[in-house]
């Protein structure tokens, strides 16, 4: 270990020259080393805990995963924990462990690199000794039970254990702390190289994929969100052998260049999927198609949600400009279909003053679609405007599964009824509320009555279905005093990610189709589906300083990529819109 941090600390970081070479050679150090031993800090009050979580679940067999429930983390008896043989966790280890997992260490871009190619790692807290073996194994465990969802300071205080003793976790509950992807990621490179040096049939990992998973990570120098894995990305990849480490090079041109880099060895648009909203760029003078590789990318792209294989641009291909410097520049000429544009937006959560708001707008926008929905479903049946809101808020994909099966829609009719009575009821929860105040206004009350009230016949959330689960929910609420509609937690994870707090619902104008986009996108702005483009993305047209467009259809901002239900599949030339080009600036 001693030889290794002396490796970093002779670095003159003063000396861009002495950077721009050491730096590539980092990887190659740490091949040759015997072993790493990672040095997380002194042991606090959490660390014990943080250690029985580790040690406990890296005891399951891996055979024994498919035993434990996505809601078992919610069991207070520790049943999941008995069936696999090991002694039960509280929520106070849990919360040990999202302290433990949150030190910096393991967020570090470079870290990526140190722990990815070493042979043997051990992880030193203060007198304990792990092996990354025990973590990597518990890490796997919370992926696979898709655990993570829950272990978030956000979720976890309102669970009433907790509520009423939090001990020594009272602070950490009132963060916003979670067991982020940065983790996750860094463990799953360290397999995929591990596997690769010892001969394994895949090649190293990509640029494009390093760069992608590890956009979580933290570095001093923005620039090292692309440095850092330079030494770990497969040498066969011409992407990689564009790029040298060049710390004289700004960090816009550094994140251009890299992008020009994928674009020219996948030739295709996968790169502006992992554009992130306009509000969360720093970096200052980027292309609005460039990624700004220095802030995490919240949402996460689509491409990320499961296993969905997205067709949106069928077999039509992006074409590379014959003017090359057009990209280094700053432009990106693209070919696609302007397919429709947006005419109304929802409120999101953070617009609004009232809970209520943001399910109302949705609700008033989709009462405003035809019935049936224009676009018919895969296998050519109408769909109502209920199935087709709960399928564009969830991306169409419920736990990884795409199409999200019909199931989700009696989940979803549940977790309406959910918001209902919780909205209802809001006000009598104040002290100063009188039974005679005004009730809630329209504005802020979602009109799901009606809505489900238009459904056609034969709908099976019908007003018939609504009011046999109305009832039978008011009943479990009032005989049980401790009502948590469990069943509803996967579905609510993926309400959340597909829309949410993270996207915008829109509606557009001319075949009135639902989708979700950007945060920052606005009425006006376009529905395209370009060549080499696996989902629909929202693009701006660019406006001169008189406030008319430079050249109409000519040039865009990209705002990001779309859900837009009905279009995420099949030939984009079915809507008989003409091929056109434009250049996004």
């Amino acid at each position: 270990m001693a030889r290794l941090m002396v490796c970093y600390r002779c670095i003159d970081q003063t000396s861009l020259a002495e950077r721009n070479d050491q730096v590539s050679l980092m990887a190659d150090i740490f091949r040759a080393a015997q072993g790493v031993t990672v040095w997380l800090g002194e042991e606090d009050e959490y660390t014990l805990d943080a250690c029985t979580v580790i040690e406990r679940i890296a005891a399951i067999p891996r055979e024994e995963w498919t035993k434990v429930p996505y809601t078992g983390f919610f069991d207070g008896e520790g049943a999941c924990y008995r069936e696999v043989g090991v002694e039960p966790l509280s929520y106070q280890n849990w919360l040990g462990f999202i302290a433990f997992m949150n030190r910096p260490y393991f967020s570090r871009a470079w870290v990526v690199q140190e722990l990815a190619v070493a042979r043997k790692v051990n992880v030193v807290c203060g007198s304990r000794v792990l092996s990354w073996a025990q973590l990597s194994r518990t890490i796997e465990f919370v992926r696979e039970t898709r655990w993570y969802h829950h272990l978030w300071t956000d979720k976890m205080r309102h669970i009433r254990e907790l509520n009423q003793r939090p001990g020594i976790y009272r602070k950490l509950l009132a963060s916003n702390t979670k067991f982020g992807l940065e983790p996750v990621y860094l463990n799953s490179t360290r397999s995929a190289l591990q596997a690769y040096e010892q001969g394994g049939n895949k090649g190293a990992p990509s640029l494009r994929l390093l760069v992608d998973t590890h956009r979580y990570t933290h570095a001093t120098d923005p620039r090292d969100k692309v440095f850092a894995f330079l030494g770990l990305a497969s040498r066969t990849s011409s992407s990689t052998n564009q790029i040298e480490p060049n710390y004289e090079t700004s960090t816009r041109q550094v994140y251009t260049d890299a992008a020009c880099s994928l674009l020219r060895t996948y030739r295709n648009l996968y790169l502006l999927s992992h554009v992130q909203d306009r509000s969360l760029t720093k970096t200052r003078g980027l292309p609005s198609w460039v990624p700004d590789y220095s802030v995490p990318i919240s949402p996460y792209p689509l491409d990320f949600r499961g296993n969905c294989s997205w067709s949106a641009c069928g077999k039509i291909r992006w074409t590379p400009p014959k003017d090359e410097t057009m990209l280094d520049r700053g432009l990106l000429p693209v070919q696609g279909f302007h397919v429709d544009t947006i005419a109304e937006t929802a409120v999101m959560p953070h617009e609004a003053a009232d809970a209520g708001e943001p399910w109302a707008s949705i609700v008033n926008m989709v009462s405003r679609l035809p019935n049936p929905y224009p676009i018919p479903s895969f296998k050519g049946a109408s769909i109502s405007r209920l199935d087709v809101l709960w399928r564009t808020l969830t991306t169409n994909t419920y736990s990884r599964q795409h199409p999200a099966p019909a199931e989700c829609g009696i989940l979803f009719i549940d977790y309406i009824l959910n918001l209902q009575i919780r909205h209802r009821l809001r006000p009598w929860s104040s002290p100063d509320f009188q039974p005679h105040s005004t009730p809630l206004s329209t504005l802020t009350n979602p009109d799901w009555r009606s809505l489900i009230e238009s459904e056609p016949q034969g709908s099976p959330y019908n007003i018939s279905f609504y009011r046999k689960r109305l009832t039978g929910l008011v009943e479990n609420m009032l005989s049980s005093n401790s009502y948590t509609p469990l069943d509803l937690t996967q579905l609510h994870h993926d309400i959340e990610n597909g829309s949410g707090r993270m996207r915008r619902v829109f509606r557009t104008s001319d075949l009135m189709l639902l989708g979700t986009g950007a945060k920052a996108l606005r009425a006006g702005d376009e529905v395209w589906i370009l060549g080499g483009g696996k989902v629909p993305y929202i693009l701006q047209p660019v406006k001169d300083r008189t406030g008319s467009e430079t050249t109409p259809g000519k040039t865009h901002r990209l705002l990001g990529e779309a859900y837009v239900h009905g279009l995420m599949h099949g030939d984009p030339r079915r809507f008989g819109k003409e091929l056109v080009s434009t250049v996004l600036i």
